[in-house]
């Protein structure tokens, strides 16, 4: 009989250490579940930080070729600005040559002053930037025109020295025609 509650005992041990084996087995079943969630959130998150990285460099990239498209045109931009400076300053050069060389036609006078040789010509003169430029295109006009018929002036400059010479041949043919009437009024 010893050996039956012994039996039980073994029995009730062995139950004890199925249930406990079982419990312990839930435990671990539960803890590698957690595990499992927490290695899915994990993996979840990594996910997102990778879509996050994955947009920031996109938009870094981007910004980085915004800025190089910029300093692209920034550089040429300054280009630019260089030439019309550079042309600007070569204008104003050019303007005070003439302004110097036109001074200097005009006996060191400038049209603000009063003993300005060419007042009433430069009076005469439109005011407005579009008219000034009309009279200027009209004057070269007339001289390309005075330029090209060259010959035309040559010719029409001898006729009028001849119709001159002619002239004075004729005054003088009066004067001896007025000579030879007084010399035979004076006969008669």
């Amino acid at each position: 009989m010893i050996d039956q509650p012994s039996a039980e005992n073994e029995k009730a041990l062995c139950d004890r250490k199925k249930i406990d084996a079982v419990l312990n087995q839930c435990k671990l079943h539960k803890k590698l579940c957690q595990s499992f969630k927490e290695l899915q959130e994990y993996i979840v998150k990594r996910q997102i930080v990778t879509i996050k990285l994955t947009k920031y460099n996109e938009k870094e990239h981007e910004f980085y070729t915004k800025l190089r498209k910029s300093q692209n045109d920034v550089k040429e931009h300054k280009e630019i600005l260089n030439k019309v400076e550079k042309s600007i300053r070569e204008k104003t050069m050019q303007a005070n040559e003439k302004k110097v060389t036109l001074k200097q036609k005009c006996h060191n006078k400038l049209p603000n002053e009063k003993d300005f040789p060419y007042r009433k010509d430069f009076d005469k003169l439109p005011n407005d930037l579009e008219d000034l430029q009309d009279h200027r295109y009209q004057l070269e006009t007339r001289m390309d025109l005075i330029s090209s018929n060259a010959q035309e002036i040559e010719h029409y400059e001898k006729n009028l020295q001849e119709i001159s010479e002619l002239e004075q041949e004729l005054s003088r043919n009066r004067d001896s025609v007025a000579d030879l009437e007084e010399s035979s009024d004076r006969l008669k």
